[in-house]
């Protein structure tokens, strides 16, 4: 089975760390409540991965598997260089927050750069995504888990 390691660093869950000093970390952020919508959605999606890869089933189309290479590639790249210019995977929402796109799946996953350290990128949570515009909500919701998780960091 894969599995995640469960190391906290900057007021949140070490997703993907740096391999050099041009790169940055990416932490899923835990709220004040002790939650951390997209560490539990990714913990949950790397399990299943396992589980999958030992029943070597590879005929067959599943949307969870897809999620997970598209967020694994995602991930090493952000990690490596940030943000990239590409709108059928990543876009800038409003404000400070951007989305990884899965358009395979309408897998979308909110994030934003640490405001304190630049070199670290502060995932919110993840959706699917079921119409053309990014959802109020969702955004709303992203931004409400940033301020509770900067006010949870500052003690």
């Amino acid at each position: 089975m894969v599995e995640i390691e469960k190391k906290k660093k900057f007021g949140g869950y070490l997703l993907q760390e740096s391999k050099s000093s041009e790169g940055f970390d990416i932490i899923a952020i835990e709220t004040s409540n002790g939650n951390s919508p997209f560490y539990e959605f990714f913990t949950q999606l790397t399990e299943f991965i396992g589980e999958e890869l030992g029943k070597n089933n590879k005929n067959k189309r599943n949307d969870r598997v897809i999620n997970y290479t598209h967020l694994s590639q995602y991930m090493d790249r952000l990690a490596s260089s940030g943000i990239w210019n590409n709108p059928s995977q990543i876009k800038k929402l409003e404000g400070i927050l951007f989305e990884l796109k899965v358009k395979a799946t309408g897998l979308r996953v909110l994030f934003s750069y640490d405001s304190v350290n630049r070199r670290v990128i502060l995932i919110t949570h993840s959706f699917i995504k079921k119409t053309q515009k990014t959802p109020k909500e969702e955004i709303e919701r992203a931004n409400h888990l940033l301020r509770d998780f900067y006010k949870k960091r500052q003690g």
